[in-house]
């Protein structure tokens, strides 16, 4: 629950403060949506993994699935830099406009 947290939130704040800065809309939430897909989608393939897969292999609760949050901690920072780069190149455009 609280990788959900953390990633929604850090999500929600760059999301608020290019709201702010970026005058035209339209391209704020085709960004916005399509980066918060990718969110969703990460969170997704986390619980599936913890509810269903982990369970049928018997990894739930062992050190066995370790590999798979440290590579899913990876995907969600990676998600995370390549929205803050894109977010940037927004402000910076907006403000050159």
């Amino acid at each position: 629950m609280e990788k959900l947290i953390i990633a929604l939130s850090a999500c929600g704040l760059v999301l608020l403060v290019v709201y702010l800065i970026v005058p035209d809309f339209k391209p704020f939430f085709a960004f916005a949506a399509k980066w918060l897909g990718g969110f969703a989608a990460l969170i997704a393939l986390d619980v599936v993994a913890e509810l269903w897969v982990f369970e049928l292999l018997g990894w739930a609760g062992t050190s066995k699935n370790d590999w798979f949050f440290m590579l899913w901690w990876v995907l969600v920072l990676g998600w995370f830099v390549k929205g803050l780069t894109q977010a940037r190149l927004m402000i910076v455009t907006a403000r050159l406009s």
